[in-house]
C-alpha cells in the first residue's frame, strides 16, 4: 500500500504565516541541547542573556517593536482625522463676517531641542455678530497650541516675508488704533520659567532675547510701506453660527488639509510609511508580547490596540517626548495631524501671559529713530524703493552730524558693534559710514571707526539668497569693494567672490537661484 497522500495544505493549527513565538521556542530547545548544564559562568551568564532576548524573555523584544512601530500606524490616523475635520468645518462653518485687525502679535514659543526660541504669530481680530455683542479673538494661523516646526524664526522673514494666510491678505504689523508699527509679545504661562533661564551665550535670559531679535523697527516699517495705511485692516471670516470664536479666515477652508488639496497625497504617503515601517514590527512583537495566550486571543492583542489608536495613539508620542525630550521633534507624526493644519482660534481673555508691546518708541533704537523722518510715504512702494527711502532719510539724518554724536550713532544707537543688534537698524548707515571713512574733515579715530562698522556689515550674517531682506543688504554694499582702504576693499572683495561662488554653485544644483 502506498503512503498515503500527504495535503500540501498546512495543519489548521499552522494556518498564518510563521509564528515568531514558536520559533523562539526551537531556539530555546536549541540552547539547552548546545549548552546543557552543568554550565562555566560564562557560558550560564550567555543562555541568560539569550533566553533574555529570544527566550521566555522575548516579550522585551515584542515591546520594543511594538513601541517602534506604533508612530507609523499614527501618521494614516490623523490624517484620517484631519481630513474628517476639514469637512465638518467647511460643512458647519457657514456664517461670515468681516472681522476688524486690532493689532498682530508673536507668542513665543520655548524649543528645547534647538536650544532656542520660534514664534508662533496671530491676529487679533473683532465683530460683531449677529446675535450681538463683539468677538474678539486671537487667531493662530497654523493653529492654536502648535508644535514648533511650522512656525518662522525670530528673524526679519516674521514680518515681511510671511506667507499669505488668506489670498492676497498680508500680516499688517501695526496697531490698528494709531496705524503706527507695532507688535505684541506673550508667552504661555508654563513656558515663563524657562523663559527666564539665563542663555549660555550672554548674560540675558530667553525672554530679553527674544525680544532683542523681534525688535527690528526698520522691518515694521519696510512691511508699512509696502501697503496703504487701510489695506489688509479688515479680513473677511467664517465661523458656526453658534459658535463665532471658532472662525476661519478668508479662504482658509478651501485649502484644508493641510496646505492645498484634499489631503489624498498626504494620506497616500503616509500609508507608505505605515506598511513596510509599521505592519512588519507591530506583527512580529504583538506575537512575542502575546507568546503564552492562545491563539484565538492573539487577535485580540494585534488587532484590538490597533482598533483603539485614535484613542491612544495621540497620547502615546507625548509619552514618548516627555520620556525623552525631542526624540519625535523631527518625526512626520508631528507634521501630519489634525492640529497642525486647522488653524486655530482662541478668546483673547484666554491669551496667557503679560503683554508687551513694542513700537518704535518703546524700540531699543529710539533715540536714533527719533532724528529721522519715519512719516509714511504718499504712495505705496515696491520693496526695493522702500529701502532706497529709508536709506536715503537716515543718510540724510545722520552724515552731517558732528564727530562725538555721529559716534555715538554709529556704535551705541544703531547697534553697530553689539552681536545681539546685528542687521536690524545697522545697514541703512552704510553710506553715512562710507562718507565719514572718505571724510578728511573726520578725526582718524572716526574714520577707523566708520571703517571698522563698515567691515562689521561684511561680516555680520546675511538674509536668505531669495529674501527682500538680502536684495536691501546687497544693494547697501555695493561698491565697497572698489573702496580706497586697502582691508575694507579686500574684505567687501572676499566677501562677494564668497557669494559669487555659492550663487553658481546653486545654479549648477538647482537650475535656478530663486524660484
Amino acid at each position: 500500500m502506498t503512503p498515503a497522500h500527504r495535503s500540501r495544505r498546512r495543519h489548521r493549527d499552522e494556518e498564518g504565516p510563521p509564528d515568531p513565538a514558536r520559533w523562539l521556542d526551537r531556539l530555546d530547545a536549541w540552547l539547552e541541547r548546545k549548552l546543557p548544564p552543568p554550565r562555566g559562568a560564562g557560558a550560564t551568564l550567555a543562555v541568560f542573556l539569550l533566553r533574555l532576548v529570544i527566550g521566555r524573555g522575548s516579550w522585551l523584544v515584542g515591546a520594543l517593536l511594538v513601541a517602534m512601530s506604533a508612530p507609523f500606524f499614527v501618521f494614516p490616523y490623523r490624517q484620517i482625522e484631519s481630513m474628517t475635520l476639514a469637512l465638518w468645518f467647511r460643512a458647519t462653518a457657514t456664517a461670515t463676517a468681516e472681522a476688524r485687525v486690532e493689532r498682530a502679535g508673536v507668542r513665543l514659543v520655548p524649543v528645547p531641542e534647538e536650544g532656542g526660541l520660534r514664534g508662533e504669530p496671530y491676529v487679533i481680530l473683532a465683530f460683531e455678530p449677529p446675535a450681538g455683542g463683539t468677538v474678539r479673538v486671537a487667531y493662530f494661523f497654523h493653529g492654536e497650541g502648535l508644535e514648533p516646526f511650522h512656525q518662522p524664526y525670530l528673524d526679519a522673514g516674521l514680518f515681511h516675508s510671511y506667507r499669505e494666510p488668506s489670498k492676497g491678505w498680508r500680516v499688517r504689523w501695526v496697531d490698528g488704533a494709531t496705524g503706527e508699527p507695532a507688535i505684541e509679545v506673550r508667552a504661555r504661562g508654563e513656558d515663563l520659567a524657562q523663559l527666564a533661564i539665563v542663555s549660555t551665550w550672554n548674560d540675558q535670559s530667553y525672554l530679553d532675547n527674544a525680544i532683542s531679535d523681534l525688535d527690528r523697527p526698520l522691518d515694521w516699517q519696510l512691511a508699512e510701506w509696502r501697503r496703504r495705511p487701510d489695506d489688509d485692516l479688515r479680513l473677511r471670516v467664517r465661523y458656526p453660527p453658534g459658535n463665532p470664536h471658532r472662525l476661519f479666515v478668508g479662504d482658509v477652508l478651501s485649502r484644508l488639509p493641510p496646505t492645498g488639496g484634499r489631503g489624498f497625497t498626504e494620506l497616500f504617503f503616509s500609508l507608505l510609511l505605515a506598511l513596510p515601517f509599521g505592519v512588519p514590527f507591530w506583527w512580529v512583537g504583538t506575537r512575542l508580547l502575546g507568546a503564552p495566550l492562545p491563539r484565538h486571543l492573539r487577535h485580540f492583542l494585534v488587532w484590538g490596540p490597533l482598533a483603539l489608536l485614535p484613542f491612544w495613539g495621540t497620547r502615546y508620542l507625548e509619552v514618548v517626548e516627555r520620556l525623552s525630550p525631542g526624540a519625535s521633534f523631527n518625526a512626520l507624526a508631528r507634521k501630519i495631524g489634525s492640529t497642525q493644519v486647522l488653524p486655530g482660534s482662541i478668546p483673547v481673555e484666554s491669551l496667557e501671559g503679560p503683554r508687551q508691546q513694542l513700537d518704535l518708541e518703546s524700540s531699543r533704537f529710539a533715540p536714533l529713530l527719533a532724528r529721522v523722518d519715519l512719516a509714511r510715504p504718499g504712495r505705496p512702494l515696491s520693496p526695493d524703493d522702500a529701502w532706497r527711502e529709508l536709506v536715503e532719510r537716515f543718510t540724510a539724518a545722520t552724515a552731517a552730524l558732528p564727530d562725538a554724536e555721529l559716534e555715538r550713532v554709529l556704535v551705541h544707537e544703531s547697534g553697530g558693534f553689539d552681536f545681539h543688534s546685528r542687521d536690524p537698524v545697522a545697514p541703512v548707515l552704510v553710506e553715512t559710514a562710507r562718507r565719514a571713512a572718505l571724510d578728511p574733515a573726520r578725526p582718524e579715530e572716526l574714520r577707523g571707526l566708520a571703517r571698522r562698522f563698515l567691515i562689521q556689515r561684511l561680516e555680520d550674517d546675511w538674509p536668505p539668497l531669495c529674501s527682500v531682506g538680502y536684495a536691501a543688504k546687497r544693494a547697501t554694499l555695493d561698491g565697497l569693494e572698489g573702496f580706497p582702504d586697502a582691508e575694507l576693499a579686500a574684505a567687501a572683495a572676499a566677501r562677494f567672490a564668497e557669494e559669487r561662488e555659492w550663487i553658481e554653485a546653486r545654479k549648477r544644483d538647482w537650475g535656478e537661484v530663486c524660484p
